[in-house]
C-alpha cells in the first residue's frame, strides 16, 4: 500500500517537474532579492553606474521560464479535437486491446508501437490517450474516495 502511494507521488512529481521547478526557483530567487535589497548584503547582486542589480531578478526569469515550460508540456499531452475527430473511431475499437496490453505491464512505448501496427493509429496520439485514460482513472477514483468519505 505504502510503496503505491510512494509511485503515485513520484508520477505526479516527474509530470510536474517543471512546475515544481518553477516554485523553487521563485523561492531561491526570493531569498536572494531578500538578502541583496532587504539586507543590502548584496552578496548576489553587481553595480552597473551605481545600479544594484541582483541576480535574484535572473532567477525570477528562469523559474518564469521553467512555469511557461511546464504549460507548453501539459498542453502538448493533450488530445487535440482535430485528433479526436480523425481518429476518436479507430481508438475507441483499441481500447480492449491497449487496456489488455496495459493490464500485462507492457510499457507504454510498446503498447503504442503495437497499435501503430494493427490499428494505424500514430504513436502519440495513443501515448496521449494512454495519459487520457490514466487521468480519467485517476477521476474516478478521486470520486469513489470522496464519496466514501462523505459516507462515513
Amino acid at each position: 500500500m505504502t510503496r503505491r502511494i510512494v509511485l503515485r507521488k513520484l508520477s505526479t512529481v516527474a509530470r510536474n517537474k517543471y512546475l515544481y521547478l518553477a516554485v523553487a526557483w521563485a523561492i531561491v530567487g526570493a531569498a536572494v532579492l531578500a538578502l541583496d535589497y532587504g539586507l543590502k548584503l548584496e552578496w548576489f547582486a553587481i553595480r552597473v553606474r551605481g545600479i544594484v542589480l541582483s541576480f535574484g531578478w535572473l532567477i525570477w526569469v528562469m523559474a518564469g521560464l521553467n512555469y511557461q515550460v511546464h504549460r507548453m508540456v501539459q498542453r502538448q499531452l493533450r488530445l487535440t479535437d482535430e485528433e479526436i475527430r480523425e481518429y476518436a473511431g479507430r481508438l475507441e475499437d483499441a481500447t480492449p486491446d491497449i487496456l489488455a496490453l496495459v493490464g500485462r505491464g507492457v510499457p507504454a512505448a510498446q503498447v503504442a508501437d503495437r497499435i501503430l501496427a494493427d490499428r494505424g493509429i500514430p504513436r502519440l496520439v495513443t501515448l496521449k490517450y494512454l495519459i487520457a485514460l490514466g487521468d480519467a482513472r485517476k477521476r474516478t477514483r478521486n470520486d469513489r474516495n470522496e464519496s466514501s468519505e462523505s459516507r462515513s
